[in-house]
């Protein structure tokens, strides 16, 4: 789900029979007329493709702080199940990046060519936990969590094969380009590609990631490995930090506490920014509010939620 000024913006895969993908679907489901309880009738799109390839599990951008507008909605995709001919096992390249435009009047869906990206990905491995090597379920090459709109760039994340038989994650920040006159999509550019430690033994997975209003971003993720169960960990990064990289590999919000034995982690974190900084206030700083799921000690999930911001210009 995405949503903007106008409009909420539902996606959904499409199946036949649960093995037999059919296509996407998308709504646009006006937000006045619902918010007042009437009637609607709303624009729809489906079978979105490329090349005459089904796309799937496409992804609409959230618009959360009160100074954006985007003259359109964006959405975006990876090459996943359908798409990436079996979710991308054997490696993946490029996103595809949408703009739907003038969602209350005459609404048109416009998709890029394959957008290039710098770092190919690939079906994750499970991720592991003390007692079970790769037990985890890490989910597959789709945009987990929320996509994010911020002062004209796409914010989002994919799970990736990390190379050391654990998963990681890839962060995004791209920034879509319209035809001025049409509101259809022109371009689209990635404006800093961040692989979180490729390469390691630990499991990182389902990133999502939130930019403040002056661009600094916080991002919420999992993570375990054969000396710790599961739990929720979280990094912030300035807006100044050199494009590719991050301060540090993060920070434990809720270590896990046990086994976790119900097969099917969930496929999401999230991070909401609890509103506009004050310069009058005693913390002039934003702050953002972030969620996600940890292993109890029962050995089923728990959802933790926290807070962070950067609280003085010192910090790094």
């Amino acid at each position: 789900m995405g949503q903007d000024r106008q409009a909420i913006y539902l996606a959904s895969n499409v199946f036949n029979t649960p093995v037999s993908y059919q296509w996407e679907e998308i709504l646009v489901l006006p937000k006045a007329q619902m918010y007042a309880c009437q009637n609607i009738s709303f624009p729809f799109f489906f079978n979105l493709n490329l090349g005459g390839v089904d796309t799937d599990t496409t992804q609409p951008a959230n618009v959360t702080n009160p100074g954006d507008d985007p003259r359109s909605e964006y959405l975006v995709t990876s090459l996943n199940i359908n798409f990436g001919g079996g979710e991308c096992s054997g490696g993946c390249n490029g996103l595809i990046v949408w703009a739907i435009h003038d969602p209350l009047g005459s609404t048109t869906l416009t998709g890029t060519p394959l957008i290039a990206t710098a770092n190919n990905y690939s079906l994750p491995p499970s991720a592991t936990q003390p007692g079970g090597a790769n037990s985890v379920d890490s989910g597959d090459t789709r945009i987990s969590g929320m996509a994010m709109y911020s002062a004209g760039s796409v914010y989002a994340s994919i799970n990736t094969n990390g190379g050391a038989g654990q998963p990681s994650f890839i962060l995004y920040q791209i920034r879509p380009f319209i035809n001025a006159a049409s509101g259809t999509i022109a371009s689209a550019a990635i404006l800093n590609e961040i692989p979180h430690v490729l390469g390691d033994a630990q499991s990182f997975f389902y990133a999502t990631q939130q930019p403040d209003v002056e661009g600094n971003v916080t991002t919420v993720f999992n993570f375990s490995d054969s000396n710790n169960f599961v739990g929720l960990a979280y990094v912030s990064r300035r807006a100044a930090q050199p494009l590719g990289t991050l301060p540090d590999n993060g920070i434990f919000l809720r270590n896990g506490a046990a086994f976790y034995n119900q097969g099917r982690w969930g496929d999401y974190t999230a991070v909401a920014p609890s509103g506009l900084f004050s310069a009058g206030s005693a913390n002039p700083f934003p702050k953002m509010w972030f969620a996600g799921m940890f292993a109890r000690s029962d050995g089923i999930w728990g959802t933790q939620i926290g807070q962070n911001g950067f609280t003085s210009i010192t910090e790094p």
